[in-house]
């Protein structure tokens, strides 16, 4: 685990909890009681609908209570001041509030971090955090089609610091650059830095910190080594792909802890990536505050579970994966584009047919074309947003099919790996699971007044429905629903079947073994070690994908070769000039 970064010790407070427990009713009434009638807060949630949802029941208890206090809901739909941008309304309206008025400040997630660092008096509020957040999020500056040019508009703006985790800052007096970058956008900075903008963003506001994932080719991009693959116009994207940056951007908890009490409440907070990422690479300690015990609430997961089917769609050995879902359904192929004939197609169609006669939730991802009133929504479908967190009006039905997926990707994976040390199961579910899980949290099981009709929820793939029949105990496993066969692709530049990614899976795993002074490998070498009966065609679809997702080896005739320096034609003697480089 990367433990260059300096531990923040800061206490926050977190309700753990089943979804539908009532979380957010008991933090209405926690707001709304006549204790905290002098009492500041700041209400935070996901999404507009949740919190013009919070902001109408908060308002009602409110007045219930006889109170007579400032409820005050804001966002970009809000009706705010015209040519004002929401978060300077809202940092204003929190900034000039008397410090015992009560005031209650409702807001998205989003604005709220984009104000915290402008607050001047933090200690005089209160903040509750419904459902949480994401802490880290991945950008990709791409540099164009010569990477050369692109490397000098970038080093025009940031610098890197390598002794610090290689963190992407201002370069040498370009703070007030990046601001202009940051707020007043391409307007007033020019196009060329288009892909910068959101980096610019993240760097100027003071609770982000990013970093750049410092890989062979990144190092050799910024020692000016690196060759520009050629254009190629059978493939135009493959230039953009290879001469970029990946930046990782992460929230830290430093500004949070100004408040006078934070509170975060989530579903099942311990395993969301936020309380993995913020206990292990900043040393936050959560713990129970005592508004809030365990036994107030309800915990759907003990008397709802016995009620619960749970199955899944694709064949045990495919992965829930957007690559898989993107799939053409006759024959395999990456990239399908055409609706009707990718595989998240053929699972809805197969939900529907499973629910026939039946009503059911659909979700899925946004740019797949399922919404109301689209052709491609079935007609017993009701589409559920992919961030559905807290919404109770899709609680009269009892059946799910939970199709969207939120999956890293392998090079994003394994920075997350090695900064807080998680597993790789660990950290793709800490990703994923509250999609899954909120989604099913919208059906009749979070219904006040508890049900005993049958509720069955499906998933993209096993690990996912094998997730949820461990939390909803006594549930009834399905297993497999609507018979697809295994995604076994026959197009020639098609990806191979789930049986050869856990194989690759399995060969990176080797790979990251061998000793560092070991440059080439054979891999019929690793062939006879790991798997001597394995058949040619499927080792060969396995190496490949290996060499893919790989940092650090490619795949060279039969042979693994490091991608270290070198490989991308870094001398040795430029180590220095590029060190003195990322660190000026």
């Amino acid at each position: 685990m990367n433990t260059a970064t300096k531990q923040i010790q800061l206490v926050a407070y977190a309700v753990s909890t089943a979804v539908g427990s009532g979380k957010t009713r008991a933090a209405i009434e926690y707001i709304a009681s006549p204790d905290h009638a002098h009492q500041n807060f700041i209400y935070v949630a996901p999404t507009i609908r949740l919190i013009e949802q919070t902001a109408e029941n908060l308002r009602s208890r409110i007045l219930a209570n006889e109170s007579d206090r400032d409820v005050d809901l804001i966002h970009s739909e809000s009706k705010p001041m015209e040519g004002v941008p929401v978060s300077v309304q809202t940092t204003d309206m929190i900034n000039e509030a008397a410090p015992d008025s009560g005031r209650v400040v409702i807001l998205t997630t989003t604005t709220f971090l984009k104000i915290i660092s402008d607050l001047r008096t933090p200690q005089h509020w209160r903040v509750i955090i419904d459902e949480g957040f994401t802490p880290i999020e991945f950008l990709k500056v791409h540099l164009g089609e010569r990477a050369e040019k692109g490397l000098d508009h970038f080093l025009d703006v940031f610098a890197i610091d390598a002794s610090k985790c290689h963190r992407v800052i201002p370069a040498w007096g370009q703070e007030d650059w990046v601001e202009t970058l940051a707020t007043q956008g391409l307007r007033k900075a020019g196009e060329q830095y288009t892909t910068s903008q959101p980096l610019a963003t993240a760097v100027h506001n003071d609770i982000m910190r990013c970093e750049m994932v410092m890989t062979p080719k990144t190092k050799a991009i910024l020692g000016r080594t690196y060759t520009d693959v050629p254009f190629d116009p059978a493939n135009p994207k493959r230039v953009a792909s290879e001469s970029e940056f990946l930046i990782a951007r992460y929230v830290t908890p430093d500004w949070i802890g100004r408040f006078g009490e934070v509170v975060f409440m989530s579903a099942l907070f311990e395993k969301t990536m936020l309380h993995q990422f913020w206990t292990r690479l900043f040393g936050v300690a959560f713990i129970d505050h005592p508004a809030f015990p365990k036994d107030g609430l309800r915990n759907i997961h003990e008397d709802q579970g016995m009620h619960v089917y749970v199955g899944h769609l694709l064949h045990p050995e495919d992965n829930s994966s957007r690559y898989n879902l993107d799939r053409n359904i006759d024959d395999g192929a990456p990239n399908q584009t055409e609706q009707g004939k990718r595989v998240i197609d053929q699972l809805v169609n197969l939900s529907a047919e499973y629910f026939k006669g039946q009503s059911f939730l659909l979700q899925t991802n946004n740019n797949y074309g399922y919404f109301s009133g689209s052709a491609l929504m079935p007609q017993n479908a009701i589409k559920v947003p992919a961030s559905s967190h807290g919404l109770n009006e899709f609680q009269d039905h009892d059946n799910v099919a939970a199709l969207a997926v939120t999956n890293p990707n392998p090079q994003e994976t394994r920075w997350l790996m090695e900064k807080i040390g998680l597993g790789l199961e660990e950290t793709q579910m800490a990703f994923r699971l509250h999609t899954t899980y909120q989604a099913v949290g919208r059906s009749s099981i979070r219904k006040a007044d508890p049900t005993s009709d049958k509720k069955v929820f499906l998933t993209v793939g096993y690990t996912d429905a094998m997730m949820l029949h461990d939390i909803f105990e006594g549930s009834t496993w399905l297993g497999q629903v609507g018979g697809m066969t295994h995604l076994a692709g026959t197009h020639a530049s098609s990806q191979p079947a789930t049986v050869e990614t856990e194989l690759s899976n399995e060969i990176l795993s080797h790979l990251e073994g061998v000793s560092e002074e070991t440059s080439k490998i054979s891999s019929r070498r690793i062939k006879e070690l790991m798997s001597p009966t394995c058949g040619s065609s499927t080792w060969t679809r396995s190496i490949a994908i290996a060499s893919e997702l790989s940092n650090d080896w490619a795949l060279v005739g039969q042979s693994f070769i490091r991608r270290d320096a070198a490989y991308y034609g870094f001398t040795g003697e430029d180590e220095s000039e590029l060190e003195d480089l990322i660190t000026d």
